[in-house]
């Protein structure tokens, strides 16, 4: 992602995390805003940890349309079927879409990267306990995303998707 993507998404979930939720508008997906509350403080040293990983040159592979939907397209899934998202399973899926996307074009991460990452995401979920059904729809999204990454209708999903992501961090 670029730094000003990474940045945006940073800065709204550390404003939402200290208790600052903007109401500018008020729309249906206010309910989703729920994707940026974090209900473990390792989350967003993971998250810090992926979106690193998402400036490495797989970010090249994978578009920032599907970076934004293999973020997005699971927490709106969340809301539409539990009435909140967790932005944990967020996370997973982007480990998920990266991890195959490096596998499939021979781009080995070092394990030194991987290792950490997902022994704090597995913390991370652990912590949490999200229902087996959200923990595997969000893992089949993020292997659905990372398979047709480049392909136009996920980056207008993904797109699309961050862009109902920041209408529900505005209401």
């Amino acid at each position: 992602m670029t730094p000003w993507i990474t940045l945006t998404l940073a800065s709204m979930l550390g404003l939402t995390a200290a208790g600052s939720d903007p109401v500018w508008l008020h729309t249906p997906w206010a309910g989703l805003g729920s994707a940026f509350h974090a209900a473990h403080p390792l989350f967003l040293g993971t998250l810090a940890l992926a979106l690193m990983l998402a400036a490495v040159p797989l970010e090249l592979r994978v578009g920032r349309g599907g970076l934004l939907a293999s973020w997005s397209l699971p927490l709106l899934l969340q809301f539409w079927l539990w009435g909140r998202a967790w932005p944990e399973l967020g996370a997973l899926s982007l480990l998920a879409t990266l991890l195959l996307v490096s596998v499939r074009r021979s781009e080995r991460l070092p394990w030194k990267v991987w290792g950490p990452l997902l022994v704090a995401e597995a913390l991370t979920l652990y912590a949490v306990r999200p229902s087996w059904l959200a923990l595997a729809l969000t893992l089949a999204v993020g292997l659905a995303v990372g398979r047709w990454a480049r392909s136009e209708p996920v980056q207008i999903l993904g797109w699309a998707g961050g862009g109902a992501l920041m209408l529900a961090w505005l209401s």
